[in-house]
């Protein structure tokens, strides 16, 4: 068998479009992946395509010219920061099946929405073919239907002059050694629980939008939830923090609207663009319970983060119910 030429970019990309998308308005999130154990000799080279919601996919046999782009970011004390996009060309992929997944949207305001469609899609193939139906990303990719405009996702980065600075100076590093010592010396119980909803809280730093607000409320349900989905708990160790009644620190931090958004996204699929200051609030809420769990003095981090960010918060849980 002769080996299969290179699949220009336009080729693959667009080739597999229905034809009800071609020449249409708007823009079209392309996302690739590398297809496994699916030999043509099994097979065959045909493709298959079906709809999966809103979500065009395509399953080909071939070799795709990928583009290929490396970013570099870096960081200088105290203020500055650099970034530097090399674009290196198309590249041949390997001979083989490859998984195309297509959503259209129609401005950067609705791309959240195309994007949380692939991945649903991504979790009905995974479900019904297994990890190797799409096992491996290889580019993610933006184009536009009325035109042959480009444009080519990197690496995200957050801004880190954002972010609140490490609190290295002696008296702090000395009140966090103590949290880590009573963190260790924790029943095993409360330990594994503990354990459990970090993991979930070091997810969601690295997330964004309503992944991100789930994997932190998650987190917090693990720390200060562990017998029911009561959010009392939480409530309480606010109270207890600010010295106030359980119905002021309610009121005050929003807990059952925050709760209410958490509902939102699990039971009706919400995927509203989530601001970071919502997040940043989010991660302040948790720091002050895991302080209080671990019976250590408050330090009021969510009262200081709602100073900074209240307005944002409250103007997203009015537009999210």
């Amino acid at each position: 068998m002769e080996p299969a030429a290179p699949m220009l970019l336009m080729e693959w990309t667009r080739g597999f479009l229905p034809p009800e998308w071609q020449g249409a308005n708007g823009r079209v999130l392309v996302v690739l992946y590398r297809t496994v154990r699916t030999p043509i000799d099994t097979f065959g080279a045909e493709p298959l395509a079906c709809l999966i919601g809103p979500v065009w996919t395509c399953l080909f046999w071939g070799s795709p010219m990928v583009p290929k782009a490396s970013s570099e970011f870096w960081f200088v004390e105290p203020k500055l920061m650099g970034w530097n996009c090399n674009l290196q060309g198309d590249e041949a992929q390997q001979e083989g099946r490859y998984c195309l997944l297509y959503a259209r949207f129609a401005d950067q305001a609705s791309k959240a929405g195309a994007k949380a469609a692939i991945d649903a899609a991504c979790g009905f193939l995974y479900a019904y073919h297994g990890r190797n139906v799409a096992y491996m990303k290889l580019c993610e990719l933006e184009m536009s239907l009325e035109t042959d405009e480009y444009s080519q996702s990197t690496e995200t980065v957050e801004n880190p002059l954002v972010l609140p600075a490490p609190r290295l100076l002696a008296p702090e590093f000395e009140i966090f050694r103590e949290a880590a010592r009573l963190i260790g010396e924790a029943d095993e119980p409360d330990r594994d629980r503990l354990s459990l909803s970090l993991r979930w809280f070091s997810s969601a730093t690295h997330l964004w939008g309503p992944d991100a607000f789930l994997h932190y409320w998650i987190a917090l349900e693990a720390l200060a939830m562990p017998d029911s989905t009561n959010i009392r708990p939480i409530g309480e160790h606010l109270a207890s923090t600010y010295q106030v009644s359980h119905d002021e620190a309610k009121k005050e931090f929003r807990v059952g609207r925050l709760y209410g958004f958490r509902g939102a996204v699990v039971h009706d699929g919400s995927h509203i663009a989530v601001p970071g200051e919502v997040l940043t609030y989010l991660a302040a809420l948790y720091a002050d319970v895991l302080l209080s769990v671990l019976s250590l003095p408050p330090e009021g981090w969510a009262r200081s983060a709602w100073k900074q960010h209240g307005e944002v918060v409250d103007r997203f849980l009015e537009a999210a119910f």
